[in-house]
């Protein structure tokens, strides 16, 4: 079959889209279920948290609980992931409106509080609540979809 790789390339193509949604959406389960399964007293969560351990510090102080559990990635982190989550659903609703990306300039103003916030942080100029640090995840990660998805969206 001489023309299989040109059909797999073809499905990854036409539904790019379908698939990063996907990967969001599980990654958010996986973000909720690790504290459940914490709760549970299921070894599997341990996986879990340290499948986010290289992307997330996971400080206590910076993390939200459920269940009476700690989730596997920081505040930030958590706005992101649901920041990637969301951004890529209005996508796929709006895909035919969003020809272009996102001006340059609107996602830099758009990600600067996170980049501000968080080096501040990081150098302890100041610490700011688990709220603002999940609002800046959230508007950073909804600014990348929009800048990023209609490059791809072209591209395919």
């Amino acid at each position: 079959m001489p023309d299989s790789p040109y059909r797999t390339r073809n499905f990854f193509a036409d539904h790019w889209l379908l698939l990063a949604n996907g990967v969001f959406t599980l990654l958010l389960v996986l973000i909720i279920l690790a504290p459940y399964l914490s709760s549970a007293g299921s070894k599997l969560s341990g996986l879990i948290y340290y499948l986010f351990k290289p992307t997330c510090h996971q400080e206590p102080a910076r993390s939200y609980f459920i269940f009476g559990k700690q989730l596997p990635v920081c505040a930030r982190c958590t706005g992101i992931y649901v920041g990637m989550f969301i951004g890529g659903i209005l996508f796929a609703i709006f895909r035919k409106k969003v020809r272009k990306p996102l001006p340059l300039i609107a996602f830099i103003i758009l990600i600067l509080p996170l980049w501000i916030d968080g080096l501040g942080q990081t150098f302890k100029f100041w610490n700011t609540g688990n709220l603002f640090r999940t609002l800046t995840g959230l508007v950073c990660s909804i600014a990348v979809v929009f800048f990023v998805y209609p490059y791809i969206d072209e591209r395919v």
